[in-house]
């Protein structure tokens, strides 16, 4: 008999999560850290797969954002030398 993922996140009645931010970060900080395949993970946590990948997708976005800032503010010094 295959058992139930445990909740870690909390879910309203119509199973969406809205965690804090700071959770959300937590939350992919650990998946990060665990190897695990998203699928799994989302399962692991309780959380709906394309939940889990928008948050991954987000957070993707928003480093790459800041990856470009800090080049183009390195380049900006440069040209200011």
């Amino acid at each position: 008999m295959k058992r139930k993922a445990e909740h870690i996140l909390k879910v309203d009645v119509t199973g969406r999560v809205w965690p804090p931010r700071v959770q959300r970060e937590a939350v992919l900080d650990e998946f990060e850290r665990s190897g695990m395949a998203g699928t799994k993970f989302a399962e692991h946590i309780g959380v709906k797969y394309p939940t889990f990948a928008s948050w991954v997708q987000q957070r993707r976005m928003v480093n790459a954002f800041r990856v470009a800032q800090r080049a183009g503010a390195r380049a900006s010094r440069r040209l200011q030398q």
